[in-house]
């Protein structure tokens, strides 16, 4: 037993408990004995140690130790099956949604796109890792995407690199540390806000009010540049063929009472854009779009003008200074979102400030 760990200071005071209990039969003893078994319970959640997952006084003490906190345990193999049974479920969900047939759990035979085996696998760590079933869900349906078929192989690396990798790190792929990816964080968030505050001004709205957060999504959550490092205590052997993301991707999302006032708003520089005779059609076009969507693209900010060119390069080329492996800011997108949006599927990563 590695007595490095923090839990194993927690496990001697439950010990050392037992024994002042079994000395003196105190009911404070015996109170206490039960909280800091609960603790230690707590702490490990689903992922219990090796030494009390595999050797069989491990699983004896395991089951010693619930007693003790009153816990009633649940077979971790019926434990397994709920969570299989509730990300099944949520697929299913996702599927439906999909009015274009853009997504399909099944090749054009009828089979399996990925084999219950592979998907089993994959569910497993999600599990041991204690994944919410929305976020292993939603990484799952992303690829079943029709016009991006990926290998069963692929899907688990991806899958791994997120939960291992992604999460441990706290940061997308693209960038060489946290401090790079917070600097790009505070670069667009800092252009996004100068760019609709100024854009209001011209066009009669007003967007100040209107609430957002800015998250990270896409395939840098879960593919990796060749530039991006490993955090400690990572073998980087086990993600030997992981492929590349195409881009850095974010979202800009808001409730839907926000997300309505930011439509509205959009309405209303259309209008004093029209008033103006300043109105490009495009810009038009985009705008009137976006009101009948639960997702705007940021193709509108195109036909801004800017001191340095267009509303869109002025919100992404200041946060691609901070970026590696990505060739150009063409390759930085993002769209707004009304929260719960297909479109704006998990898993999703704050931006940091």
């Amino acid at each position: 037993m590695d007595k490095d760990q923090p839990w194993y200071k927690k496990l001697v005071t439950v010990v050392t408990w037992i024994e002042l209990l079994s000395a003196s039969g105190s009911v404070l003893a015996d109170k206490l004995l039960k909280t800091s078994a609960k603790n230690l319970i707590d702490e490990f959640g689903r992922n219990w140690p090796a030494e009390f997952e595999t050797d069989s006084r491990g699983a004896e003490a395991r089951q010693t130790l619930n007693d003790i906190a009153g816990v009633a345990t649940v077979p971790i193999s019926e434990m397994f099956e709920s969570y299989k049974k509730e990300v099944e479920t949520e697929l299913k969900r996702l599927e439906k949604l999909d009015e274009l047939g853009t997504f399909s759990s099944t090749n054009p035979n009828g089979t399996p796109r990925h084999s219950p085996e592979i998907m089993t696998e994959l569910l497993e760590l999600a599990y041991k890792k204690e994944t919410p079933v929305s976020e292993i869900a939603d990484l799952i349906h992303i690829n079943y995407k029709n016009r991006k078929l990926i290998e069963s192989e692929q899907l688990l690396l991806q899958v791994k690199y997120f939960i291992n990798v992604t999460k441990l790190k706290g940061y997308p792929a693209g960038f060489a540390s946290l401090e790079k990816y917070e600097d790009f964080c505070n670069a667009v968030k800092t252009e996004l806000n100068n760019i609709l505050v100024k854009f209001g001004e011209s066009y009669n709205a007003d967007f100040r009010s209107i609430q957002f957060e800015l998250k990270i999504q896409g395939s840098s959550l879960r593919k990796r540049f060749l530039t991006d490092p490993f955090p400690e205590g990572v073998d980087p052997s086990d993600y030997v063929g992981l492929d590349v993301p195409g881009d850095i991707e974010f979202g800009i999302f808001m409730d839907e009472e926000n997300f309505e006032s930011f439509v509205r708003e959009l309405g209303n520089a259309l209008a004093k854009a029209k008033g103006q005779g300043k109105l490009n059609s495009k810009l038009g076009s985009a705008i009137n779009y976006a009101g009948k969507q639960s997702e705007i693209s940021n193709n509108f900010l195109m036909y801004i003008p800017t001191e340095q060119g267009n509303a869109l390069d002025a919100i992404k080329n200041p946060g691609f200074q901070h970026i590696t492996g990505l060739p150009s800011a063409a390759d930085v997108n993002f769209k707004f979102f009304k929260s719960g949006a297909t479109g704006g599927l998990e898993p999703l990563l704050e931006f940091k400030y």
